[in-house]
């Protein structure tokens, strides 16, 4: 069974030597679009470093931070593909099995034998012990449960469904026929990779007008240097052993991310 990951990446190659080759290892293709980056990534794919980057598209930097734009080529590509399963995802997540590390096409495989054509995700958002170290797959094992609502991470679906993430942002797949898998998979969102690269990516963001119009991104419009600190401990954060295992139950999730705690 083909299944293809489309991911849109500004300089973020940092994670996309990582997240790649584990698309990689579970047999996933990946059509990636750049959002004009200036760090090496078209380089890097055009020399073979990511031989599972079956399609690469331009989408030109405006200077704003465009969901909606991204979505638009995303849907575009999703109709023109001929995989059997379609993933939407973002450069600094992992899609992994509830167990641990790994099982992401063997849990699709499952969900498709099963007649479902759409698997949902649990968010485990991973932060560093250390926000000084920028190194995720050694430093990243704090974590906490984000669930603002449930069912809100429809990521995988199965393309002949004809479903669409255009009304949520990404979020929850929409149509006439929504059949979720009941095992919930989890997605570790390594949402900063240290103290210095959280200030860099969020405290110049600015949001297009469309996806303001949308009411998106509200969570991420009022970042200060304050109130991006890392956080080391509290109440909802939890410890992995290494950023590769899984928790053996999930904890009570949370509604805020770390910037909404003070």
């Amino acid at each position: 069974m083909k299944i293809l990951a489309i991911i849109c990446a500004r300089n973020e190659l940092a994670y996309l030597r990582h997240v790649l080759p584990y698309l990689a290892g579970e047999g996933v293709e990946v059509a990636l679009i750049d959002n004009g980056s200036s760090d090496g990534t078209l380089e890097a794919v055009a020399a073979g470093a990511f031989p599972n980057v079956v399609r690469l598209e331009r989408f030109p930097y405006t200077g704003l931070f465009d969901l909606a734009g991204q979505l638009e080529i995303k849907a575009a590509l999703a109709r023109e593909t001929d995989a059997d399963w379609l993933i939407h995802q973002d450069a600094d997540e992992i899609l992994t099995s509830p167990e641990g590390w790994g099982g992401l096409r063997q849990e699709i495989n499952q969900a498709d034998a099963a007649g479902f054509n759409v698997v949902n995700f649990n968010e485990l958002v991973m932060l560093p012990d250390d926000p000084d170290i920028d190194d995720i797959f050694i430093n990243n094992t704090l974590f906490y449960f984000f669930e603002p609502r449930p069912l809100r991470l429809m990521r995988a679906w199965k393309r002949i469904a004809h479903l669409s993430h255009a009304a949520s942002g990404g979020h929850e797949l929409h149509g006439e026929d929504v059949c979720v898998y009941p095992k919930r998979m989890l997605l570790k969102h390594f949402i900063v990779r240290s103290q210095a690269h959280a200030h860099e990516k969020y405290l110049n963001r600015t949001f297009s007008h469309a996806d303001l119009l949308q009411g998106w991104h509200g969570n991420r419009r009022d970042f200060t240097r304050n109130n991006l600190l890392i956080p080391t401990v509290g109440e909802g954060l939890y410890r992995l052993a290494t950023p590769f295992d899984a928790p053996d139950r999930l904890p009570l999730p949370i509604a805020r991310h770390f910037w909404e705690w003070r």
